[in-house]
Formats: C-alpha cells, structure tokens, sequence
C-alpha cells in the first residue's frame, strides 16, 4: 500500500511541475 501512495504522490507532483513549466 506505501508503494502505491508513494507512486501516485510522485504521478501527481510530476503533473504539477509539468504544468507549471508549460505556463512559463
């Protein structure tokens, strides 16, 4: 179960940068 949380902590904070660097 940590594994699975961890994984998607790290999808949606990988998402998040990507976002922001699209609006730079």
């Amino acid at each position: 179960m940590e594994a699975i949380v961890l994984g998607l902590i790290l999808s949606l904070g990988a998402i998040f940068v990507l976002r922001q660097r699209k609006q730079q």
